[in-house]
This record gives C-alpha cells, sequence and structure tokens, in this order.
C-alpha cells in the first residue's frame, strides 16, 4: 500500500535513519542497528518461528506414536526442539536482513550481568531440566513423592516439572527442587514396591502369633496386593497402650495411589481381628494412690463413693 502512494522509499529511509549505533567493524565500517532491521526482523522471525512450531509439534507427533523410545527420551528430544528450533529460526532470519551476527558478541557482557543478577535460578533450572532427562531419574507417568506430596508426573518442561496429584491439582516444581532437595520415585526401577501398616492390639490377648496369622491373610485378601511377595507382620514393641505390630506387603502400581490400598488393608485388618474377637484397644492410663490424705480412706475396688454428710 505504501508503494502504490509512492511512500514506501521514504518511510524505509526514514526507519533506517532511526538507528542506534553499536560500534565499528574490523573492517572501519559501522555497525548500527536501525528501526527498519528490526521490524524487517520480526517479520521474518515470526514466519520461521511459525514453521519451526510447526515442524517441531510434526516431530512430537511421530515420536509419540513410537513405542520404541522410552518417554523419558522423548521427553529430551521435545525439550531440545523446543530451545533449538526457535534460536535457529531467530539466527536465520537474522541472516535473511545481513544483520551482522559478530555484533550479538557486543551484548555478551549485558547478558552475562543478567545471569549473574537475576537469571541464576532460570539457568539452573533450565540444566536441571536436562540432567533430570539425561539421567532418567524421573520421566513423564512415574508416580513421585515431593515433600511429602504424593502425584503423578505429567509434563516437563525447560523450567519446571508438572506433578498431578490425588487431589486433581497441578504443581508446578522447579527443576532444581528435584537435584537440590532429592525426590521419591515409586516407579523408577521396579514397580513393585513395599507398604507399611501399623496396628495394635490388646494386652488380653493370649495369641499373638494368631494375630500375626491373621494380619497377614488380611493383605492377601486385597486384590491389590501382590501375592508373590509374601506379606510379613512384625511384633514391633510393647505400647503403652497396647502390643504394636508392623504389616508390610507389597503393590505393584504404585501410580494407582498408596493411601488407597493402605486403607483396604486396614478394613479387611479390621474385619479379620473382629471376627477373631481380638481387641483393638484404645490409649488408657492406669492411676495407682500410694496414699491418701489423713482423713480419708481408699474405697474397695468397684465400690461407690461414701455420699456426703449432711450439715
Amino acid at each position: 500500500m505504501l508503494d502504490v502512494f509512492g511512500l514506501l522509499m521514504p518511510v524505509i529511509q526514514q526507519m533506517q535513519a532511526l538507528a542506534i549505533p553499536l560500534g565499528v567493524a574490523d573492517d572501519g565500517t559501522a555497525i548500527q542497528l536501525s528501526l527498519f532491521d528490526i521490524v524487517r526482523t520480526l517479520v521474518y522471525f515470526g514466519v520461521l518461528f511459525w514453521l519451526a512450531s510447526l515442524a517441531g509439534r510434526t516431530i512430537n507427533s511421530q515420536l509419540e506414536k513410537t513405542e520404541e523410545l522410552s518417554p523419558a527420551f522423548k521427553a529430551l528430544i521435545s525439550k531440545v526442539l523446543g530451545d533449538v528450533l526457535p534460536v535457529t529460526a531467530l539466527l536465520i532470519a537474522l541472516q535473511m536482513t545481513g544483520f551482522n551476527l559478530a555484533t550479538l558478541a557486543i551484548f555478551s557482557g549485558a547478558v552475562g550481568i543478567g545471569v549473574g543478577l537475576g537469571l541464576q535460578k532460570t539457568v539452573a533450572n533450565f540444566a536441571a531440566g536436562f540432567t533430570l532427562l539425561a539421567d532418567k531419574s524421573i520421566k513423564p507417568g512415574d508416580a513421585i513423592e515431593v515433600d511429602g506430596t504424593f502425584g503423578w508426573v505429567s509434563e516437563m518442561q525447560s523450567r519446571y516439572v508438572s506433578v498431578r496429584t490425588r487431589d486433581g491439582t497441578e504443581m508446578l516444581i522447579p527443576n532444581e527442587h528435584f537435584i537440590v532437595n532429592g525426590v521419591i520415585n515409586w516407579s523408577r526401577s521396579d514397580r513393585v514396591v513395599r507398604l507399611h501398616a501399623p496396628f495394635g492390639v490388646s494386652y488380653r490377648t493370649r495369641d499373638l502369633r494368631k494375630v500375626q496369622a491373621l494380619a497377614q491373610k488380611a493383605a492377601l485378601s486385597v486384590s491389590r496386593v501382590v501375592a508373590d511377595n509374601e506379606p510379613t507382620c512384625n511384633l514391633m514393641e510393647f505400647g503403652d497402650s497396647s502390643v504394636n505390630f508392623d504389616l508390610r506387603f507389597w503393590i505393584a502400581d504404585p501410580e494407582a495411589g498408596l493411601s488407597n490400598v493402605r486403607s483396604e488393608v486396614y478394613f479387611a485388618i479390621w474385619e479379620a481381628l473382629h471376627e477373631a474377637g481380638v481387641e483393638i484397644p484404645f490409649p488408657q492410663m492406669d492411676v495407682h494412690v500410694k496414699a491418701l490424705p489423713e482423713g480419708m480412706s481408699q474405697a474397695e475396688p468397684g465400690a461407690a463413693p461414701d455420699a456426703p454428710e449432711q450439715a
């Protein structure tokens, strides 16, 4: 439209006149960045970035259909493409506009200062993301526990890992957090994991080995408990109010949840103990009075207290 009205060249000349000097090249020519160069670069970069995004989505779609590749390797390739393709598009756009890439060295000092002052965490999270994928410590689909919160890795981005909890919420945890603080991965190498279900019985229980057998049988009655790894029930201690046991059992699907299967095991223990007439006690305390104040007599066990005297 500007060319139709004969305004194209004047506008270009005006935009070229609005330039920022960047220095002098080795051959003595002045290096400057004009408004025309910026606009032209943005146009080229927009088109190339769209093409790069389209190519990235196409490659990721093909990767998802490939069953031979592991989820961690797929996520690593997706992350590399997501970072490399936009940078490549920008460099090509700069070359197409005739921008001298050597001038980028002028901004290296400013970028270094920026990284040193405010981008340490961003760079650390970016590097930690590649580390997590390279060493396969976590990958999409893993059941993990972070700071006492259980969830599933739904997505791994350049800066954070998205963990979906059992409440249906998405936790966006920085990549660096996994490197510094660690993570419990319930499904990294072996999906068969052991859980604990501690419980106690009354001191009036005579056959404690029967309690042990009942607990082990109750655990096997739950469908998610692995029968190949036999549950074990150990007597742990003589507590203040109960004889305490610890039932240990194995499951092969931690991604399906831990609290729910532990709840089913507790239900089974409760039903088995009640059917056998075994009491599950509540906390209680016996108080023994060794001496009474003068003038007071100790009542016999079970006797009603004396009625107060009438005036």
